[in-house]
């Protein structure tokens, strides 16, 4: 195959840097919102999306499917194994869009030698043509995940084991033999990489493109109306949020104590495995309140959602911070305490 667009889902090196949930034509973050044009979102809505999970989720697929029709309506859609998408070069489909999984690297050079910066995130994408004719990527959305250590080393340093590997994309990159695309879809662990979870992630991208407006994350959030519900219900926080993450060694190995992390927090709060909320929220006849904590580089955004309406009630973005702590339950205590004026 010859040369390929670098598409969205694999390695590309630009100063690109998103928040949780972006829905905007732009590729690389301004603090300006980019309007979606017109032609760009009938494009969209003409296409048929494919959503690629992985292989070891091929007998998900009809749940995956009935999951993804509650919440999706801004295009057809087909639910397809990433071996499917490779193997029938989907990706050459100029009329179809793409739900995949996505990996971006700032490579940063200095007399002190190379860095890394390395995000995780599904993407929404269709293949466009620059001024000059060249195949790209379109941008519609962005969602960012929380990946294990270990995906983000072997972003940075990849595998000369690779080299033999059926990914296209693999070919002609800065790192030869990498395959992080291949990485993402067979081995990669991601903390929040739950279809509960993506159900109200794709919600959010689907009302915002249906209503042809952007949406922005960096700013702080929080629902008034709604924030003092959990003076009664119970937040549920998903255990990987007690990992502690070293960002000297990469290492994940220890965890915050229950008692510690939930320290003085005043209000109704337990901390559950992620089989374990997924299932209170699929079981569950009245809204779960469940906190969405995803560490992405060297930041940290927290969310709180109801499970029900898939709204977010509570958003902090914060950067250059490597773990979520009792100081932030307590900052969102207060906040529930004595909401701000509006």
């Amino acid at each position: 195959m010859k040369k390929l667009i670098v598409l969205a889902m694999i390695l590309s090196f630009s100063t690109m840097l998103m928040a949780q949930i972006d829905v905007s034509p732009a590729k690389t973050m301004s603090p300006k919102k980019i309007p979606f044009t017109p032609e760009l979102l009938s494009k969209l809505k003409a296409s048929k999306t494919f959503i690629v999970v992985r292989d070891s989720e091929e007998e998900k697929i009809p749940d995956i499917e009935a999951t993804i029709k509650e919440v999706w309506t801004v295009t057809q859609f087909e639910v397809v194994t990433y071996r499917e998408f490779i193997e029938e070069k989907l990706y050459e489909d100029k009329s179809c869009s793409f739900l995949t999984l996505s990996g971006s690297v700032i490579v940063t050079y200095s007399k002190n030698g190379t860095s890394y910066k390395t995000y995780v995130y599904m993407s929404l994408w269709m293949t466009t043509f620059n001024s000059k004719g060249k195949a790209t990527e379109q941008n519609y959305a962005r969602i960012e995940l929380f990946p294990t250590y270990p995906t983000i080393a072997y972003s940075m340093f990849g595998s000369d084991g690779r080299k033999e590997s059926n990914n296209p994309f693999s070919k002609n990159t800065d790192y030869s033999g990498l395959s992080f695309l291949d990485y993402l879809y067979k081995e990669s662990v991601i903390y929040n990489y739950n279809w509960i979870f993506f159900k109200n992630y794709l919600r959010i991208v689907n009302d915002n493109l249906v209503a042809a407006t952007n949406r922005w994350m960096f700013q702080n959030q929080t629902e008034i109306s709604e924030i003092t519900a959990l003076k009664r219900a119970t937040l549920y926080v998903p255990d990987y949020c007690l990992v502690r993450f070293n960002p000297f060694t990469g290492d994940e190995s220890q965890k915050m104590k229950e008692a510690d992390f939930i320290g003085k927090y005043p209000y109704p709060i337990k901390i559950v495995s992620m089989d374990e909320l997924a299932s209170i929220i699929a079981e569950s006849q009245d809204p779960i309140y469940y906190l969405v904590y995803v560490k992405s580089c060297t930041d940290k955004f927290l969310s709180i959602y109801n499970s029900q309406t898939g709204k977010i009630i509570y958003n902090r973005y914060k950067a250059a911070s490597y773990n979520i702590k009792n100081s932030d339950l307590m900052e969102l205590s207060k906040i529930i305490t004595k909401p701000p004026v509006k």
